[in-house]
């Protein structure tokens, strides 16, 4: 699989330094001199430089691109970059390869959109291509939580994976988890789902401050804790962290975090299911997600939960839009005297509706 392989990662964010162990997992020990990587401007690049053993630039990649000729280009730039980044960029430099009649790179994109096909459509159609969501933690806090980070991989249907092309991304994704094969549609709707979940962070900041009168002693961590126990007792899920969980009594737990755990997790996942997610990816996805948020919020700091939110919700994004979301429609109810499980169901629904709406924004 890594003989002679080469590789370039276009896009040097957080999600190019997260999949730094992916390339490493490809390429094999010597990845360092069989890889490049490049960014927009050259903040941070003295500091990623000094961090990692590749090549990493600043700027156009087109000439980097010719005289290295990768077997693997990895789009990792924000969704409203990737169309500038292959119409400027991938496309006139998959032209030379014709040209010169060279083997075409394999093309992973890790933004939400746009999908496989606008790759196939703009490039070509012998070009293998796949959009991948990738599972963004395998860790928490120290607990292994590996057997519950999911990534989607989506290929346009017209134009599908070589069995070559499949197992390379597999084996690429495999320091991140399982892997999901899924139509661009389920994946971009399922991120849509998790993204909602994601949101747990939120409710919970704010159950801390609300429950604080009857419960002193309850933190925003208890409070994930219990969302994580309630999620256990009411469905049994088939997937979860093994992390444990104390003994509790679930009519002597707040009401409010009761019937949020319950219609929180539903709304999301009823909106996707109405829209098409075939079930058996769906539930699977939505266990191991909500179990992933919750204990995330139930392990880590404030501090660490809120710098992690700030990078995931990049501005025209998908979380960010999660985010507005909540503030403007989710946290109002939450404030109410007595939100009833239905009005938190469609909150649910209708955040996990904008999000996926904004991604098809952005698809287009």
């Amino acid at each position: 699989m890594s003989e002679k392989k080469t590789l370039a990662v276009l896009g040097m964010g957080w999600i190019g330094e997260h999949i730094v162990p992916c390339c490493a997992s490809l390429l094999g020990p010597d990845y360092g001199s069989r890889m490049f990587a490049s960014k927009k401007s050259p903040q941070r690049l003295v500091e990623l430089r000094d961090k990692y053993p590749f090549l990493i630039i600043a700027g156009d990649s087109y000439e980097q691109l010719i005289a290295f000729q990768p077997s693997y280009i990895i789009i990792s730039v924000k969704p409203d970059q990737v169309a500038g980044l292959t119409e400027s960029t991938l496309a006139p430099y998959f032209r030379l390869l014709r040209q010169s009649c060279s083997p075409l790179p394999l093309l992973l994109s890790f933004a939400p959109s746009p999908t496989a096909s606008y790759f196939t459509k703009t490039l070509g159609p012998d070009v293998q291509a796949a959009t991948i969501l990738p599972a963004m933690e395998t860790h928490i806090h120290g607990w292994n939580v590996y057997a519950l980070a999911e990534n989607t991989v989506a290929h346009d249907p017209q134009s599908p994976l070589s069995e070559e092309s499949q197992a390379a991304v597999e084996h690429f994704l495999r320091p991140l988890g399982f892997v999901t094969p899924c139509t661009s549609e389920e994946a971009l709707l399922l991120v849509s789902m998790k993204i909602c979940y994601h949101m747990l962070y939120l409710a919970c900041f704010y159950f801390e401050e609300r429950l604080k009168v009857q419960h002193p002693a309850l933190t925003f961590q208890q409070s994930a804790e219990i969302l994580r126990f309630l999620h256990r007792e009411r469905t049994s899920p088939p997937l979860s962290s093994g992390y444990p969980l104390p003994a509790m009594k679930a009519n002597k737990l707040p009401a409010l975090l009761c019937s949020f755990e319950e219609a929180w997790f539903d709304g999301a996942l009823s909106y996707v299911l109405e829209q098409g997610v075939r079930p058996s990816v769906a539930l699977r996805s939505a266990h191991g997600s909500f179990e992933l948020h919750a204990l995330s919020v139930q392990l880590e700091d404030r501090d660490f939960l809120e710098k992690k939110l700030r990078e995931h919700a990049t501005p025209g994004g998908l979380t960010e839009a999660a985010v507005k979301e909540f503030y403007r429609n989710c946290l109002p109810l939450l404030q109410t005297a007595s939100p009833s499980r239905e009005d938190i169901f469609q909150c649910a629904f209708s955040l996990t509706e904008v999000v996926h709406r904004r991604g098809k924004t952005v698809a287009d």
